[in-house]
């Protein structure tokens, strides 16, 4: 039986563009929930077919996590907490954000996937409340 996901980050949701992810960079408001970093940028949709469809784009640094094992594991975690929580983000169908999500915790300290999604649903409520 194959019926869709609700919860699913596609692949169109991943940002790749190195245009766009300098215009988040560059254009975005940043905001720190510990121990991620957002910087977020609200989108008008143009094309019908991602209508609603919140882009995300995850870092990890090398200098931080320095072990590949350890950073993908991260980025997993991420992406995880993202899928489950994105229904969270309410805007309408013509508008969407892309967010991008810089992992920065303080050295020698423990995060678990919980502090991530705690952290990624304090910054969801953040982005409701200024756009809403």
């Amino acid at each position: 039986m194959n019926s869709p996901k609700k919860n699913t980050l596609r692949k169109h949701q991943i940002l790749r563009s190195q245009k766009e992810i300098d215009e988040i960079f560059n254009k975005g408001e940043r905001a720190a929930f510990y121990p991620l970093r957002f910087i977020a940028l609200l989108q008008e949709n143009t094309d019908k077919c991602t209508a609603n469809k919140h882009q995300f784009i995850f870092f990890v640094a090398k200098k931080i996590i320095p072990l590949a094992v350890n950073r993908n594991k991260i980025k997993r975690w991420l992406r995880e907490v993202f899928r489950t929580e994105q229904y969270l983000l309410a805007l309408d169908a013509n508008r969407f954000f892309q967010i991008a999500v810089i992992f920065s915790p303080k050295k020698k300290h423990e995060v678990t996937i919980d502090d991530i999604r705690q952290s990624v649903r304090a910054y969801i409520q953040f982005l409701n409340k200024k756009n809403n």
